[in-house]
């Protein structure tokens, strides 16, 4: 049925039922798991950034920038001011562990990752692709039909994009 399935990962709660479902169908069929994260245009949530303080993710320099105000969570992919590309990497990185520690709780052992930059769907798509992945598993931020529309997202430009099945799990 499915040799290979991508499952694209933001750590969001619709993202952790799309890993989840992910890992069922791996274990049902036997595929090999491509877990991807996109730091979609460098902006990093600011949830993570309380979370990184409040875990020690991040050195002391990087930290202080981002209390007393001075680092913004806007990253320039070219341009590594103040540490910022480091906070993205970090949260990036960060996300694959936790998604890979799930995939094999699971016991999902065939699972490749990728953290990279720029635009969610199309980097989806791409990976997509180069892994010859035969299903492409999102969570949906359940903007609803007209928003969804109005604003976009990145799971409908994937669906759209996509030249393999795909699953949205809300």
């Amino acid at each position: 049925m499915y040799n290979s399935i991508l499952v694209a990962y933001d750590g969001s709660p619709a993202a952790d039922r799309a890993l989840k479902t992910t890992g069922e169908l791996a274990r049902l069929t036997g595929a090999h798991v491509t877990v991807v994260h996109v730091l979609l245009h460098g902006r990093v949530p600011a949830g993570f950034m309380q979370m990184a303080d409040a875990e020690h993710m991040l050195g002391p320099d990087i930290m202080d920038g981002v209390r007393s105000g001075t680092l913004e969570p806007d990253m320039d992919e070219h341009h590594d001011r103040d540490g910022k590309r480091r906070l993205g990497t970090a949260f990036g990185e960060h996300l694959i562990r936790r998604a890979e520690e799930t995939l094999a709780d699971q016991g999902i052992t065939r699972v490749d990752s990728h953290f990279v930059f720029g635009d969610a769907a199309q980097q989806i798509v791409n990976i997509a692709s180069t892994s010859h992945a035969d299903l492409i598993v999102m969570g949906s931020r359940g903007l609803g039909e007209v928003k969804g529309l109005l604003l976009g997202s990145v799971s409908h430009k994937v669906l759209q994009l996509a030249e393999c099945a795909c699953l949205t799990v809300k």
